[in-house]
Formats: C-alpha cells, structure tokens, sequence
C-alpha cells in the first residue's frame, strides 16, 4: 500500500487527553497520540467500553477527520478530562 508523501508544511492531527485533579488543579495525565494510532486503538478497544454518546462522538471524530472539544468532569474520582483533536 503506497501512501503519498507528506511535505514538511503538512502537520499531523493529534488527540490531545489530558486529566486533572478537581481539587489541586494539577496535571494527572497530560498525553498527545497521533489520530491514525488513535483511531486504531479506540476501534480495538472499543469493544471494552460501555456505548455512549462521547464515545461515538470521538469515533466519529477520528473516523471524519473533523476537530473534537470534549470536557467532561467526573466528580466521583474527583477529575476533569478533556479530549481535543487537533
């Protein structure tokens, strides 16, 4: 499989994860994936997460190739995650 070539200009999109103690404020996981590995991943490992509307939202996301701005807070861990695509 031939994939084009790719000038220096060209930026790869990321996804961007990054959680955050509610109650400190400080960076618990702050990570950037490459959306093509992303997308590999999620569709493996889809399988072991429960359905719901953020997951299709960022599965679509990747899959479209459109940008994503997701912030969610868990107050039961105490976190707050946000997932962006660049």
């Amino acid at each position: 499989m031939d994939t084009p070539p790719t000038s220096g200009k060209e930026r790869s999109r990321e996804l961007h994860i990054r959680i955050d103690d509610l109650q400190t404020g400080q960076h618990k996981v702050d990570v950037r994936i490459p959306t093509n590995l992303a997308a590999v991943a999620l569709r493996s490992g889809a399988r072991l997460l429960p359905p719901n509307q953020d997951t299709q939202q960022l599965t679509g996301a990747l899959d479209a190739g459109t940008p994503l701005d997701l912030h969610l807070e868990d107050t039961a861990n105490g976190e707050r995650i946000m997932i962006t695509i660049q």
